[in-house]
């Protein structure tokens, strides 16, 4: 099914949700290949953009068929985040140790003690609906991302499975692009 021939952002959302749903196997099938392209990518961020040094990693929660981005991070040095979307529609990151997001499997939360220490990650990944090769990215329609990503100063990543790139996703002037885009077959390079 091509994506690309939809008229407006509202239309597109609710062709690629039933996508994701018929696609579920193809899906559960891609999570690990899709999370070891993010490990190689960060790697070479690290080495390359950081000198080697750590850095801290903000991430999700998965939900809804995005893709599970720590399957391959078994023994992977760094520190990492999870992000928390407030009701106002701002989302603040909190570190979390790794431990927990393998304990968690899915179903990652923060406790109210974890919501107490914010942190500024080095790098962000960032769900979504659709891709375009531009980086540009279609998420759900509330616009946290994009209302973050306009003062954020570091890395943005963002994560997709390789059957929801499109042509067109309608970008206005308050969508922000990313910096890479990964998915289960590639990893796009904007910088």
């Amino acid at each position: 099914m091509r994506l690309d021939k939809f008229v407006n952002k509202k239309e597109l959302r609710i062709k690629v949700k039933n996508l994701l749903d018929e696609k579920s196997e193809y899906i559960s099938n891609n999570h690990e290949k899709l999370s070891l392209n993010l490990v190689h990518l960060i790697q070479d961020i690290v080495s390359t953009k950081f000198n080697g040094c750590d850095l801290t990693i903000g991430g999700y929660s998965p939900i809804q068929k995005e893709p599970i981005w720590f399957r391959s991070f078994k023994g992977t040095e760094g520190n990492f985040s999870l992000v928390h979307m407030h009701e106002e529609i701002k989302l603040s990151f909190h570190p979390i140790e790794f431990e927990e997001l393998v304990a968690k499997k899915e179903k990652l939360s923060l406790s109210e003690k974890l919501l107490e220490k914010k942190v500024s990650p080095d790098l962000i990944l960032i769900p979504g609906l659709a891709f375009t090769r531009k980086l540009e990215r279609l998420g759900r329609g509330k616009a946290y991302y994009d209302s973050f990503l306009k003062s954020y100063k570091g890395i943005k990543i963002g994560l997709f499975f390789d059957l929801q790139e499109v042509e067109d996703v309608y970008s206005e002037n308050h969508d922000e692009k990313l910096d890479y885009i990964v998915t289960n077959k590639e990893i796009i390079r904007g910088i």
